[in-house]
C-alpha cells in the first residue's frame, strides 16, 4: 500500500496531461482519494493543549506487530464472508451496476471507479477485520456495512476531484479574500501588495494568478489598490482592505 500526498492543483494538472493512461490502465480506479482543507494561515502553535497519544500508541504497536510478522515469515491468515456477509456484498455488487448506468455522465472515468468499489471494499474489510483483530476468520455483515460507507465516501470524494477544475479567478479571489481575513494581517487595513504576495496561499504565489485575485476583488469592492511613485522612479502599490 502506497500513500501519497500532493496538493489538488497538481492532482488535477497530472490527470489532464495523463487521464487517458492512468485511467485506461485502472491506476485511478484502483485508489482511494481524498482531499483536505487547507490550515495554511490559521495553524497557531498552542504549547497548553494536552495530546492524548494512547491511540496513536496503540496503532503503532499493531504496525510494528505485523511487520514483525512479516520478517517471522508467519503464515497468512485466510478469511472469507460470512454467509449473511457474502449475500450482502452480491446485493452490493447488483446496487454498484446499476449505479454505473445512472452516473456515467457525470464523467469518463466514474464507471471504472465504480467498478472497482466492491474489489477495494473486500481489501479494506480483510484488512480492517486482521488488523483490529475481530474474531475468527469470517467477516460480518456489521462490518462490510462499515466498509460500504467508507467506499461511499471514498467514491464522492474521486468525483469531486474528476470534476474539478483548475482554480478560477473568482476562486483564487474568495481564497484570498478569506487568507486576508483570518491570516497574519487579519489587523491591517492596508498592507504592501508584495508582502501579501510573499504570505499568500502558495496557489496565488503565481504573479498572473494573484493579480486577477487582486483585481477581481477590487472590482467588487472588497480592496483598493493604490499607487505610490518612489523618489528612485520605482511604483510602490498599497492595498487598502475594506473590512
Amino acid at each position: 500500500m502506497t500513500l501519497i500526498v500532493t496538493q489538488k492543483n497538481e492532482l488535477i494538472l497530472f490527470r489532464k496531461k495523463h487521464g487517458a493512461r492512468v485511467q485506461g490502465n485502472g491506476f485511478f480506479a484502483r485508489c482511494l482519494w481524498s482531499v483536505t482543507t487547507s490550515t495554511q494561515g490559521i495553524r497557531t502553535h498552542q504549547p497548553d493543549v494536552q495530546i492524548d497519544a494512547r491511540v496513536l500508541d496503540k496503532f503503532n504497536k499493531r504496525v510494528e506487530e505485523l511487520l514483525e510478522q512479516t520478517l517471522a515469515g508467519t503464515t497468512p491468515s485466510v478469511l472469507r464472508f460470512s454467509v449473511e456477509a457474502e449475500h450482502r456484498f452480491a446485493q452490493y455488487q447488483n446496487e454498484i451496476e446499476q449505479r454505473i448506468l445512472t452516473e456515467k455522465g457525470g464523467h469518463e472515468a466514474l464507471p471504472g471507479v465504480l467498478s472497482k468499489l466492491p474489489e477495494n471494499a473486500v481489501r479494506l474489510a480483510t484488512l480492517m477485520h486482521f488488523f483490529y483483530e475481530f474474531k475468527g476468520d469470517e467477516i460480518d455483515v456489521a462490518t462490510l456495512n462499515y466498509i460500504f460507507m467508507i467506499m461511499e465516501y471514498y467514491y464522492q470524494q474521486a468525483v469531486n476531484i474528476l470534476t474539478a477544475s483548475l482554480s478560477s479567478d473568482e476562486e483564487d479571489a474568495k481564497r484570498l479574500w478569506e487568507w486576508l481575513m483570518t491570516g497574519p494581517f487579519s489587523g491591517a487595513n492596508s498592507v504592501a501588495k508584495s508582502e501579501i504576495r510573499r504570505y499568500a496561499p502558495y496557489q496565488l504565489r503565481d504573479v498572473v494568478r494573484y493579480n486577477k485575485a487582486l483585481k477581481y476583488l477590487e472590482d467588487i469592492g472588497r480592496i483598493y489598490i493604490k499607487k505610490y511613485k518612489n523618489g528612485n522612479g520605482t511604483v510602490s502599490q498599497i492595498i487598502d482592505i475594506n473590512r
